[in-house]
């Protein structure tokens, strides 16, 4: 048996948590594209047989009790689920004054922050220890990862500092992000709309509330003269505004019952 010592640099690492990870989203993050594309797959048929597993022997009568359908109803609520695109809007007179304005927005980030940002995005990976102003080690990152991971590939672009993929990032925190003159911001959000890419947006300005006003003064307007924004609400509730259908209570039933004569004098005295 060897009693040759093992530095703290030859010992094996200290194995992260599945949350430090990253979760299923770290998981699905860093497989392979090809990998990716079949789970979507299987979820996506997994999600078009849920209606039909009421009538799989032993399982389905265990799902579908006490009256209710439940894959059914799992499978009617697709109707609702809409895809909103995160969009961080950085409004300018000109694309070269919004270039500007996204320069400066870089030069806050602390080092720290950007290293936390970053390493979320990456699926948890530890980037403490590494130098802002030197490209990220290999042996963190593969590089067949680099090429086929879609959410972080364009960090690689042209091998670039810790620094500069941390700034590329927490511009937009990992959303898409537009920039130029309100006309030409506008123009993309439409083109998107028009040819359903997506159902609607999550506006996430790079500042509050400067961003959000600058957001609402000039890029709100030209959506309300293409016809692609209210101009005033649908209704009184959250529900009628986003155009979703009141689903049918389970206390409808009772509802046709004759009101008792207490309930009637309660609605007379709060008219």
């Amino acid at each position: 048996m060897s009693d040759t010592a093992v530095s703290p640099e030859q010992a094996a690492p200290e194995k992260q948590s599945w949350r430090e990870n990253g979760g299923v989203r770290g998981w699905f993050g860093r497989q392979p594209s090809w990998v990716r594309v079949i789970v979507v797959l299987v979820v996506a048929v997994l999600a078009y047989l849920l209606p039909y597993v009421g009538s799989v022997p032993l399982i389905g009568p265990q799902i579908v009790t006490q009256g209710i359908d439940w894959p059914s109803a799992l499978f009617d609520m697709s109707y609702y689920v809409l895809l909103a695109l995160g969009l961080n809007v950085v409004v300018g007179t000109s694309e070269a004054d919004a270039d500007e304005k996204i320069k400066y927005l870089q030069s806050l980030i602390h080092p720290d922050v950007g290293k936390e940002l970053l390493s979320a995005a990456l699926g948890g990976v530890d980037l403490s220890s590494c130098d802002p102003d030197e490209p990220l080690p290999d042996h963190i990152i593969s590089q067949e990862e680099r090429k086929t991971n879609s959410r972080v590939s364009y960090l690689f672009k042209d091998r670039p500092t810790l620094r500069q993929m941390y700034e590329r990032f927490g511009t937009g925190r990992g959303q898409r992000t537009v920039k130029g003159t309100p006309l030409a911001i506008v123009d993309q959000m439409e083109n998107w709309f028009i040819n359903r890419g997506v159902d609607g947006y999550l506006i996430q300005p790079p500042i509050l509330p400067a961003g959000l006003d600058e957001f609402v003064e000039k890029i709100i307007p030209e959506l309300q003269n293409r016809g692609l924004f209210r101009t005033e609400y649908t209704g009184p509730t959250l529900r009628e505004n986003l155009g979703l259908r009141r689903p049918a209570s389970m206390y409808a039933a009772t509802a046709d019952v004759a009101p008792s004569k207490e309930a009637d004098l309660a609605r007379k005295r709060m008219r």
